[in-house]
């Protein structure tokens, strides 16, 4: 899907969502996450701005948006890792949020 863009072993990851990243982390650390599963298997993907600059990038893993989430300062707590110590289970379904206005 991701034909034509600078952005290697991204599905969805486009040139403009890249440069709209870009644009906020001039003012606050800005991450991008995506995993593309299918019956349990999958990858996921990540990478980490700050002030323009890319800090951290990992592709096609088990673990990127975890490792992800800690350059934001997520820590693990509870015993949950950081996608759900963040909640991201609740945005696992997009059927399930999509007409929902509340997100957080």
């Amino acid at each position: 899907m991701n034909q034509g863009t600078s952005f290697k072993n991204y599905e969805y990851l486009t040139d403009l969502i890249g440069i709209f990243c870009l644009e906020i982390s001039k003012v606050s650390r800005t991450v991008y996450i995506e995993a593309e599963y299918f019956g349990g298997i999958g990858t996921q993907s990540g990478i980490v701005w700050d002030s323009e600059v890319v800090i951290y990038e990992e592709t096609l893993s088990d673990d990127a948006i975890n490792k992800t989430l800690e350059h934001l300062g997520i820590t693990k707590t509870d015993g949950k890792d950081e996608f759900d110590t963040v909640n991201l289970r609740r945005h696992r379904f997009i059927d399930d949020w999509k007409n929902n206005e509340y997100h957080l």
